[in-house]
């Protein structure tokens, strides 16, 4: 059987999930301090898959999916504050404190207990690295976040 794994790194569009405190706040809190992680945008994720699935060349091959810079949640901000045209700040949590708030915003707490374990990966800078799987597979280089930032202002808005 033919095959094609994609391998994504941490979705930009996980940050829709801090949206309510974006929004309330201009602040968004992480177990993660200043780590950095190569966030890729689910859009790229989809484009890979509409080439691994319509066009030959795929059979066999593993993408790894990263966008094309590692950053911070600091630099996110940074980013996001660009975009928006007002401060956001990043505030780094205990990952205790994280889950707590993760399960009470009604996250189950396996979920939030699998989230707390991708964030202690994320912590080690064990998720920095910037692979060429989406260019690989489609020709094109990746979103930049700043691109993210600005396609999804309204969201955060």
């Amino acid at each position: 059987m033919a095959y094609t794994f994609l391998r994504p790194n941490l979705f930009m569009q996980g940050l829709l999930n801090f949206r309510s405190s974006i929004v309330e706040q201009n602040t968004f809190y992480a177990a993660i301090g200043d780590a950095k992680v190569s966030v890729v945008d689910v859009r790229d994720i989809a484009d890979v898959a509409v080439a691994a699935l319509t066009e030959a060349g795929h059979e066999g091959k593993i993408y790894d999916l990263t966008g094309s810079q590692a950053l911070t949640h600091t630099e996110m901000a940074e980013y996001l504050s660009a975009a928006l045209k007002r401060q956001i700040a990043f505030v780094d949590i205990p990952p205790e404190q994280m889950r707590e708030a993760m399960v009470g915003f009604g996250m189950p707490a396996w979920q939030a207990d699998g989230l707390i374990e991708d964030y202690a990966h994320y912590r080690r800078n064990e998720a920095a690295a910037i692979a060429s799987g989406i260019e690989d597979a489609t020709g094109k280089a990746p979103r930049q976040f700043k691109d993210f930032a600005r396609d999804y202002a309204t969201a955060f808005s």
